[in-house]
């Protein structure tokens, strides 16, 4: 974490302020007496999340099942979609079509993804933002799938079916507006 320390005499802090501008937090103690004040700027983390929807030619999404989660437990043998974290020095759409590969053994083409939704969220009691992204790949035919160690089943959805499905918040979002908007 940053930190800068503008100013000289922190015994005199008044209070606390907190005011976020783009990705850093600065924090403002003021003086007092005066008009000098300390502020300390801790550097929020920033990381990506990219997710995909992969529909086959009938018209079916592909929904895998998470297994059990042992860092998030409430996470576990609920449905979601292949993704993950982008690792740095790559494009989300590149980690899109790394995850669907690594855990659900589909080769995705980059020509045949594209973006269909994104949201940013600032998660203030761990200093992160976080960038969410939904791709959605068209696929020909019915793919093999075989499932990472993270997943215990998969399953084919039809598309007016996804909406009935308990997604977690921001995919069930993306899924309703990608419907909605005729992307699907």
């Amino acid at each position: 974490m940053l930190y800068e320390i503008v100013s000289k005499d922190p015994e005199y802090a008044l209070g606390l302020e907190e005011v976020i501008l783009g990705y850093t937090v600065y924090k403002y103690q003021y003086y007092v007496g005066s008009d000098e004040y300390i502020m300390v700027s801790q550097q929020a983390t920033v990381e990506s999340v990219a997710k995909v929807l992969i529909v086959d030619n009938q018209k079916r999404g592909l929904i895998l099942i998470l297994g059990k989660h042992l860092k998030y437990p409430e996470k576990s043998f609920l449905p979601d979609l292949p993704g993950g974290i982008v690792e740095e020095g790559e494009s989300e759409q590149f980690a899109a079509i790394r995850e669907a590969k690594e855990e659900c053994g589909v080769n995705l083409e980059a020509k045949k993804i594209q973006l269909a939704y994104a949201e940013t969220a600032y998660y203030e009691k761990e200093n992160k933002s976080v960038s969410k992204l939904l791709y959605i790949a068209h696929v020909t035919g019915s793919p093999d799938i075989t499932l990472s160690w993270e997943h215990s089943d998969y399953e084919w959805t039809p598309i007016d079916e996804l909406q009935s499905v308990v997604l977690r918040p921001f995919l069930k979002k993306a899924v309703e507006y990608s419907i909605t908007n005729g992307l699907l």
